[in-house]
């Protein structure tokens, strides 16, 4: 238990901590894409208006209906937010309502301690919290997700990862790891289990078989069992004592004789 304890906490770590390494890969890329968006569509409209007289005006509508598009349909993994602002106004989202809205208050409602420009410089992923419902809100929160934002220029960009799909597969991990390390320590006992039959109770009922011959009366048997270091101690040690048995045995028997031959001669003379 204490071994599968710790497997499973030193598993849980490195599972964890991979799942946000890669998660922060998403947000780097997806970022790195938003911001090249804005850049080549900055390019397309000052080409256009070098081809074609625009006003302010025009200049301004032809590129805020280039940039509204980017982050529309713009897919991370399935769950992701993706969030395109100009001058602190977010104009291009995958969650509607938060187009035309402040980009700091959204950001700030998700962040604990609120919205600082600092967030545009960390080069880890941001501790977010939005709800089931894509509704951005630090105190009713309903999970924990991550975030990376980069100011480009005049532009703001964020993306968003929920939790429940950063660690998706975090469950069925640990579970195939609990799988294998059960199926280990069966494996592991199994072993165990025949090595302890075949050193131990193996030996033991070799020993007892012999020893029961002997203590019937069969000295002639002797233990041979040595398939350990302590069994063929014991072997030697019970086989040394049947043998000094059997020289008393012996030694006995000749002082009978002896004894007896004495006593039939006495008989003898006595006659």
């Amino acid at each position: 238990m204490i071994a599968f304890m710790a497997t499973a906490a030193f598993s849980y770590t490195i599972i964890t901590v991979g799942l946000i390494r890669s998660a922060n890969s998403a947000l780097d890329n997806h970022i790195a894409y938003l911001s090249d968006q804005l850049v080549d569509r900055d390019a397309w409209v000052s080409q256009v208006e070098s081809n074609t007289k625009l006003t302010n005006e025009q200049h301004e509508n032809m590129l805020h209906m280039s940039i509204q598009g980017i982050a529309t349909e713009l897919k991370l993994w399935e769950e992701g937010i993706s969030i395109v602002a100009e001058d602190g106004v977010i104009l291009s989202s995958n969650v509607k309502e938060y187009v035309g809205k402040k980009f700091e208050d959204i950001i700030s409602s998700g962040v604990q301690g609120g919205f600082s420009e600092d967030i545009y410089n960390t080069d880890a992923p941001i501790e977010f919290y939005i709800g089931n419902d894509a509704e951005i809100g630090f105190m009713k929160a309903s999970q924990i997700s991550y975030m990376r934002a980069q100011s480009i220029g005049k532009y703001q960009v964020a993306a968003i990862l929920p939790g429940s799909e950063v660690f998706a597969t975090r469950t069925l991990a640990l579970a195939l790891m609990s799988l294998v390390f059960l199926l280990q320590f069966g494996l592991v006992f199994f072993l165990a289990m025949r090595l302890l039959d075949r050193v131990v109770v193996r030996s033991i009922d070799e020993t007892n078989e012999t020893l029961d011959l002997i203590t019937k009366g069969d000295l002639s048997q002797q233990v041979q069992v040595h398939d350990s270091r302590e069994f063929t101690s014991l072997s030697a040690g019970i086989n040394t004592t049947v043998g000094a048995l059997k020289e008393s045995i012996a030694e006995a028997e000749t002082r009978f004789d002896r004894e007896l031959a004495t006593a039939k001669a006495i008989q003898e003379s006595a006659l």
